[in-house]
């Protein structure tokens, strides 16, 4: 599906943590991948996008399910969900980490999304590109990256969801994106909408899933 035109998407900011192929399972000198309940995978709170080239993996998610990591198959993984990890013999993996922020709610209530599709070019070429460019500092850079990912998570949606907007907070996104680099305060910008600083507060972080504050730092390092 083509995400470039959503609008849920359009503010969004993409960090990536890492676009990397790694070996792991039980042959010398690899990494032991098993974890256990009382040891979480550290990035359980990144989206990941796992491409299986070669063997073969399980994880475990928090409500007890086991989920098969095949070869030649892709996995969208959503943050908070992993519980423990095994590979009982060897598992070449392809994968990218990162956060959204900016985004009105969390990825699974915007988009109808599936777990699972087939291995492709197009998906380990946009990979490629995630991979060469997310460490370099540059616009054209960013730019590559944010197309990338939202390429890829294309991939992996069916649908979209209808979400509780309030368009008047979209006037208040630009407003920030025109002014980041000013002395914005918080009460300012809830007097623009007639409301509380508190309830603003809590209307933004409801709709952003973070706060007004973050938002506005978080645009400040983009410049």
């Amino acid at each position: 599906m083509n995400l470039f035109n959503n609008p849920m998407l359009a503010k969004a900011r993409f960090v990536v943590s890492g676009c990397y192929e790694a070996e792991v399972g039980k042959r010398p000198g690899l990494y032991h991948w098993d974890t256990s309940p009382q040891e979480p995978m550290i990035e359980l709170n990144y989206i990941r996008i796992w491409c299986i080239r070669e063997g073969y993996g399980t994880y475990c998610t928090k409500d007890g399910e086991t989920v098969e990591l095949k070869a030649g198959r892709c996995y969208l993984v959503l943050p908070d969900t992993i519980q423990s990890t095994r590979c009982p013999e060897y598992m070449r993996q392809y994968y990218l980490q990162f956060k959204i922020e900016g985004v009105p709610s969390r990825l699974e209530d915007m988009l109808i999304l599936r777990r699972e599709v087939a291995e492709s070019e197009r998906i380990l070429s946009l990979l490629d590109i995630i991979h060469n460019d997310f460490t370099q500092d540059s616009v054209s850079a960013r730019f590559s990256v944010y197309g990338g990912i939202l390429a890829l998570l294309g991939e992996f949606v069916t649908g979209t969801r209808q979400l509780n907007t309030d368009t008047r907070f979209e006037d208040i996104l630009d407003y920030i994106d025109g002014h980041c680099t000013s002395d914005i305060s918080i009460d300012r910008l809830a007097k623009r909408l007639g409301y509380t600083k508190e309830y603003f507060s809590v209307r933004f972080r409801t709709l952003y899933n973070t706060t007004a504050l973050e938002y506005i730092i978080g645009k400040r390092i983009g410049r």
